[in-house]
């Protein structure tokens, strides 16, 4: 599934799917490996995805978007290869 596809997932059905699945493994276009999670921020449910060092924190309101509200970049994680969504639909097929 790709990020310019018409039926993306919401921020709640891949958080839903991180905690009864997680963690997800994803790649960057650029190799960068991601092993993505579901957790509470600040009392925010949030996607947050490890890379080598740091972490990329994706809360609802930026679902989607290639930088998260505190300026992250997070197209790794929307937009790799396989990314979030191509994860996402993996695991909801086999519901």
């Amino acid at each position: 599934m790709k990020a310019n596809s018409p039926k993306l997932p919401s921020f709640t059905e891949v958080y839903r799917c991180l905690e009864e699945h997680g963690p997800a493994l994803v790649k960057s276009r650029r190799g960068t490996n991601y092993e993505v999670w579901a957790e509470r921020r600040k009392d925010q449910p949030a996607i947050v995805g490890y890379p080598r060092t740091g972490a990329v924190v994706i809360h609802s309101d930026c679902w989607g978007d290639d930088k998260t509200c505190d300026g992250t970049w997070a197209g790794g994680i929307l937009r790799g290869d396989p990314s979030i969504y191509d994860w996402f639909a993996e695991k909801s097929r086999r519901k």
